[in-house]
């Protein structure tokens, strides 16, 4: 899945996410990435270990028309930063 972190800090789209998860069964996540524009699907990303089901949290994420949109990857984690900024996107600098 680190090829998928570092296809979507290139640009790719994320199109598609897909999980199931079934306890003591199966766990199984799939991400479709596709190219910005022309939207043809490049690399569709499978994983059955559930693990990497933590990489869903660095997905930045936001509502377009009331509609659902995963906007890219943010792999950092910062010290010292509230979890609410006054404002989104709002620049809060470390002490």
């Amino acid at each position: 899945m680190i090829v998928m972190a570092w296809r979507i800090l290139q640009g790719l789209k994320i199109r598609k996410v897909d999980m199931k998860y079934e306890e003591e069964k199966e766990f199984s996540l799939t991400v479709v990435l596709a190219r910005p524009g022309d939207g043809q699907v490049d690399q569709n990303m499978f994983r059955t270990k559930i693990w990497d089901f933590d990489l869903l949290k660095h997905f930045k994420k936001c509502t377009l028309n009331k509609k659902p949109v995963l906007l890219g990857f943010s792999p950092l984690r910062l010290k010292n930063v509230p979890a609410k900024a006054e404002a989104p996107g709002a620049y809060i600098p470390l002490k």
